[in-house]
């Protein structure tokens, strides 16, 4: 029972996460706010106590999550493990080169390397799209929790880092997926959606979802491998798009 809750808990970090970057930006309001708070000075007394209330209860959750979410984690990391022999892919590697082409004339190259300890993942990602005379090209690499695991679905959040080999800038990169497996792993359905922000200009350096499919042609004591095909967006600084039809291999190493 308290494992199912593990799903609650994530949803609750990220909650309490966005919960102190809203007070953080409530702080870093305009002088001319303040100017204003210090004109109505009841306003503004009343509107700090509120803060204060707000960051002691922030502070509660966030204490009351980390004791409580570290033993919930380890049991589940534990439960998974054991599940090894029934779930394969729970400590696997994984090597996907797929590529997608868009109809109009770009194209997009994205092989990923990931790593699976259970709970734990760890991927990293080359991603190269062409279009018209324009590259974008970066490196990702990407911290994952997998707060649900079963022998049909898998789902995971994640965060990292998105270099761009262009401008030689790095953002934060985050993603979630989920990915269901039918007939004894022979069909594979999944999505993901990835998002990385400039926190600097609040602007979007790239924003990609994608759909995929995939059908069992490899299939031995160590290796799964699924021929893919689907669909991929992409989507830098809010101009440039590419829509394409993705087609690839993806190969588990168990």
């Amino acid at each position: 029972m308290r494992l199912a809750l593990l799903p609650v808990f994530f949803l609750t970090v990220f909650l309490t996460v966005s919960s102190a970057q809203t007070l953080d930006l409530n702080k870093r309001e305009s002088p001319s706010k303040s100017t204003k708070a210090i004109k109505h000075k009841n306003i503004g007394l009343k509107n700090a106590g509120n803060d204060e209330c707000v960051e002691a209860c922030a502070g509660c959750c966030i204490e009351l999550v980390a004791s409580n979410m570290i033993p919930l984690m380890i049991d589940y990391q534990e439960e998974l493990l054991n599940k090894r022999d029934l779930i394969p892919r729970t400590v696997s590697l994984d090597f996907m080169p797929h590529f997608s082409v868009d109809p109009t004339g770009s194209y997009c190259i994205s092989p990923r390397l990931k790593g699976n300890w259970a709970l734990f993942s760890t991927e990293l990602r080359y991603n190269y799209m062409i279009q018209d005379q324009s590259f974008f090209g970066t490196t990702d690499w990407q911290f994952i929790l997998n707060p649900l695991i079963t022998e049909f679905i898998d789902m995971g959040v994640g965060t990292g880092i998105m270099y761009e080999t262009s401008s030689g800038e790095i953002f934060n990169e985050s993603t979630a997926f989920m990915n269901g497996y039918i007939n004894e792993n022979r069909v594979t359905v999944g999505g993901e959606f990835r998002a990385a922000l400039d926190y600097t200009s609040a602007s979007v350096p790239r924003m990609e979802a994608n759909f995929r499919v995939g059908y069992l042609v490899l299939n031995t004591p160590n290796f799964y491998g699924w021929l893919t095909t689907g669909f991929s967006y992409q989507e830098y600084y809010q101009t440039t798009q590419h829509f394409g039809i993705l087609v690839g291999f993806s190969l588990n190493l168990h």
